[in-house]
């Protein structure tokens, strides 16, 4: 029920030319995968220069028994870095968009996709962007993100934080 109501507000601000919210996922995969999320983390992996920008789903309410994994961004940071508002094209060969889930319903393979940086890509504050992209099977998965950009690595206990 909640689901649907969300699904209908969302309609009609859309249909009356309000902008979507800050963070969402939309695409033709929805007919296959179910896109309700609660959070979203973007995290920039300094050794690696690679951000990830990932949607979770609490399986219980009460978050006791994990995340779902809706969807996952990655990909490499552009030689000379991110340039506000520069469309970033993904490269299947190295770029991931994943679906980890309990259900195992895993996206198919990226054929092709974009991302962009609306707001600046800085550790520690808050940053913004948009990303679609197109499946092997020809289905598609576009959405927008803002949130706190992380610093992350493998090299520790404390993976990600803020500033740093």
């Amino acid at each position: 029920m909640t689901t649907k109501l969300v699904a209908i507000a969302g309609a009609l601000l859309f249909a009356t030319g309000c902008p979507p919210p800050a963070n969402f996922l939309d695409g033709s995969v929805k007919e296959s995968h179910d896109l309700a999320f609660d959070t979203v983390e973007v995290r920039f992996f300094p050794d690696q220069e690679t951000f990830q920008v990932a949607y979770f789903k609490q399986l219980a309410e009460d978050g006791s028994t994990g995340v779902d994994t809706v969807a996952k961004l990655v990909f490499a940071q552009p030689e000379g870095g991110v340039v506000v508002e520069e469309v970033i094209t993904l490269d299947p060969a190295v770029d991931v968009m994943q679906r980890i889930t309990a259900a195992d319903d895993p996206f198919p393979d990226l054929r092709e996709g974009q991302v962009s940086f609306t707001a600046a890509a800085t550790v520690g504050a808050t940053t913004a962007g948009e990303f679609s992209t197109t499946f092997t099977n020809g289905k598609t998965l576009n959405g927008a993100f803002e949130g706190e950009l992380l610093s992350c690595s493998f090299d520790s206990d404390d993976v990600c934080g803020g500033e740093g």
